[in-house]
């Protein structure tokens, strides 16, 4: 409290007190209370005007008017420039002195209500003006009883619009209205005053002209505020820039409406599914596998829709996909079509399991891709198998047994029987039957005959039936088993049999090659199974035709070889004979000759014609008719020349060859030599009883065949030269050795030894 007068002072106090203030002190000049406002900071100041001092009571309140504490004047000063120098210090109250007790009462009440009215009121605008001024988007307050001027309450005009808020002022009232493009403004116009009618907040959004010249999005939210005469007064609002956010919803939208495209365009059926089941989105895919639109559809469950029953099914790839919480699926058939059902889970971001993306893919197409694939894998090995099996194959049995067994694999619910022609081409027969196991003794029940034991002359087979039974393509038979067995067979047993064992078709083509027939293969088709494969069957049995045709062929060759070999041993056995009888003749002759000379002349003559005929000997007892095996002719040959001179006491044989086969080509010389230089030996190199040993060596080089013939006796005069010499034998072995095109050398060192090089002849045709 300011008073200079003591007493006054003290009664004032004590009535303030009495009302529950307290006064901490009562001051009587300008300098304290200035002192004490700023040291106390009281709730409210009582001032006189009138002061001790040098400054007035309303002085000091001007000099604490920052410290927001209340003032009341208590004076006896009502002068009116006194009233207004006061007032210009905001007072709260001003009392004129004298007055009541309770005139005092609420005017300090009524101030300290004021003030902490005061108070809350700018914490409160400040509280509004700091969010104004942080909200990201122009506040502000249009006052309908004022022309709708516009008053802003923070910064962000500018920022938004481009023009500072003096700019937008046209006349007294300021408004962004004239920026809104005249299109969006009867609607924004609209919108606000139904808010305004129906008493409710009103949300709008609109395009302005931005001061650069482009379009901004503007969003704006207001709130109709009503007088109490209940008519407006004014619109409290906010306008957000929504220019980008336009964008990314419009590129959303677009995002969206392409997905949306996309997503219906996909050829499989997709559809989304919650985590109980629910379908709550399909593509138009989807609403074509159904027959249904989506509405029909659409928050039913999906076991209820793609299986039609009421409960999950367990083998349902969605019903997996819930325990597994990965990808599910599951092929299945409908109609003549096979579908792929896929379930893949889908996740929030925290792994929780939300649900599934149902996808029904059309895979008939993938299906028969994959089953022509295995069919032409097949098909391919099969008839690879064929072509080397058929390369192997000699006996035209086999190959109807190999062509049997490929299109019985290629059809392995059919029947397949192969028939098969004689070689003249008169008779026809069943050569194999393949069918499932003891069917054959069920058939030979029927027909009352093994059917491999059944024979059809071909002379009695018309030549239109005969015609169609030689197709070299896979033909049906329209009049089934019956026609298959040129009407052979009665026709109520081939009905018989095609019933029992369920026959719905027969095709047959025939096995031909270049004009001849060697049989065919028939086809008996069961129920719910039609002809496949067509293209490879013809061409196994065109293959098999060739190999028929072929065996045939070499059964003929190998028959004319058999004659041939007969006829050739018969000529070899037939020459051994006759040297035989020559050697015999020779032989006689030497009885009836005389004279050493002349009987060892014949005795010669005979061992050669005895070397000759020895091979043709062995030619005839070996199973190969072309090649001697030499070591074992050489042995016996000198043998017999041992045998032949009676030497064996006398002369060891040396014999170390080689097993060699030679053709008679060069057979004949070489045992010619053989015979000349081992006789030689045995009549000249050990005269006088001597013993020693004569050595016959036969041994094979890089080069060729080496024939070494040696003895260790008294060996050859010095004076000798064994290309001119007058002997026969040596004439002839020096001959026989360019008959083989080879080389001779002599060794008189240790007796006498001949080497004889040579390589063996070839075959010359002779004319």
């Amino acid at each position: 409290m300011v008073e200079d007068e003591g007493i006054e002072a003290m009664d004032i106090k004590r009535t303030l007190e009495s009302f529950g203030y307290k006064v901490p002190c009562v001051v009587s000049t300008g300098e304290e209370v200035i002192e004490k406002a700023i040291e106390i900071k009281p709730d409210l100041i009582l001032m006189d005007i009138a002061l001790k001092g040098d400054i007035t009571g309303i002085e000091a309140a001007s000099d604490i008017q920052d410290l927001d504490i209340p003032v009341i004047y208590l004076t006896s000063l009502s002068d009116e420039s006194t009233v207004k120098k006061a007032l210009l210090t905001e007072p709260y109250a001003y009392l004129l002195k004298p007055f009541d007790v309770i005139e005092l009462r609420f005017t300090v009440e009524l101030a300290l209500f004021k003030h902490e009215t005061n108070k809350k009121l700018r914490e409160s605008e400040k509280s509004y003006r700091t969010l104004s001024e942080n909200l990201p988007g122009i506040v502000y307050r249009v006052f309908l009883r004022q022309n709708w001027k516009m008053q802003f309450f923070n910064d962000m005009v500018t920022g938004m619009t481009g023009f500072l808020p003096e700019e937008l002022k046209h006349g007294e009232v300021c408004s962004i209205d004239p920026l809104i493009v005249p299109k969006d403004r009867e609607y924004v116009v609209k919108t606000v005053k139904n808010s305004i009618e129906s008493r409710k907040s009103f949300e709008v959004e609109y395009r302005i002209k931005h001061k650069d010249g482009s379009v901004r999005y503007f969003q704006e939210r207001g709130q109709p505020v009503y007088g109490d005469d209940g008519k407006p007064l004014y619109i409290d609002g906010v306008i957000f820039d929504v220019t980008q956010t336009h964008y990314y919803r419009s590129e959303l939208e677009k995002a969206y409406k392409s997905w949306k495209t996309t997503f219906n365009s996909i050829g499989d059926c997709i559809c989304f599914v919650g985590i109980d089941g629910t379908l709550k989105q399909c593509n138009l895919a989807m609403e074509s596998f159904l027959g249904k639109s989506s509405q029909e559809f659409l928050g039913k469950k999906c076991w209820e829709v793609v299986h039609d029953v009421s409960e999950p099914v367990e083998d349902c790839p969605v019903v997996r996909m819930w325990k597994s919480r990965k990808r599910e699926s599951l092929e299945i058939p409908i109609d003549d079509k096979w579908y792929k059902l896929i379930a893949d889970p889908i996740f929030d971001e925290s792994g929780e399991l939300t649900g599934a993306v149902h996808i029904i893919a059309d895979i008939t197409q993938r299906k028969r891709t994959l089953r022509d694939l295995q069919t032409s894998i097949l098909e391919k090995e099969i008839t690879n198998q064929v072509a080397m099996k058929l390369v192997g194959v000699t006996s035209t049995r086999e190959i109807y047994t190999v062509t049997g067994n490929a299109v019985k694999e290629l059809l392995p619910d059919s029947y397949v029987i192969v028939s098969g022609i004689s070689p003249n081409e008169k008779n026809v027969r069943i050569m194999e039957i393949i069918g499932p196991n003891n069917f054959l003794d069920k058939l030979t029940n029927i027909l009352g005959v093994d059917p491999y034991k059944m024979e059809f002359s071909v002379d009695d087979i018309s030549m239109e039936d005969l015609k169609k039974h030689r197709s070299e393509v896979l033909t049906e038979y329209k009049g089934g088993l019956y026609d298959l067995t040129l009407k052979k067979i009665p026709k109520p047993i081939c009905r018989m049999i095609e019933k029992i064992f369920h026959v719905v078709g027969v095709y047959s083509i025939r096995f031909s090659f270049e004009g001849r027939h060697f049989g065919g293969v028939s086809i008996a088709l069961l129920k719910d199974q039609s002809i496949e494969h067509k293209e490879v069957i013809e061409t196994i049995v065109h293959q098999a035709s060739i190999a028929i045709r072929r065996s045939r062929a070499e059964e003929a060759i190998k028959e004319s070889l058999k004659e041939k070999e007969v006829l050739l041993r018969e000529i070899h056995h037939r020459v051994k004979n006759n040297m035989q009888i020559v050697s015999s003749l020779l032989n006689l002759q030497t009885q009836y000759v005389e004279g050493e000379e002349t009987q060892n002349v014949l005795k010669e003559s005979q061992n050669r014609v005895k070397s000759m005929a020895m091979l043709h000997e062995k030619l005839y007892q070996s199973t190969d008719l072309i090649h001697i095996k030499f070591d074992d002719y050489i042995k016996r040959l000198v043998s017999d020349l041992f045998y032949s001179y009676d030497v064996h006491e006398q002369i060891k044989p040396v014999i170390d060859v080689v097993e060699v086969k030679l053709n008679i080509e060069t057979a004949v010389p070489c045992g010619l030599i053989i015979s000349e230089l081992v006789s030689n030996s045995l009549k000249h190199a050990f005269p006088s009883g001597e013993k020693g040993e004569v050595q016959v060596l036969l041994q094979l080089d890089d080069d060729g065949y080496i024939l070494t013939v040696s003895d260790n006796g008294v060996g050859l005069p010095e004076n000798l030269n064994y290309k001119n010499a007058k002997s026969l034998g040596l004439q002839l072995v020096y001959s026989l050795v360019k008959q083989l095109d080879g080389e001779i050398e002599m060794d008189r060192n240790h007796g006498t030894k001949f080497i004889i090089k040579f390589n063996e002849l070839e075959y010359k045709e002779r004319i």
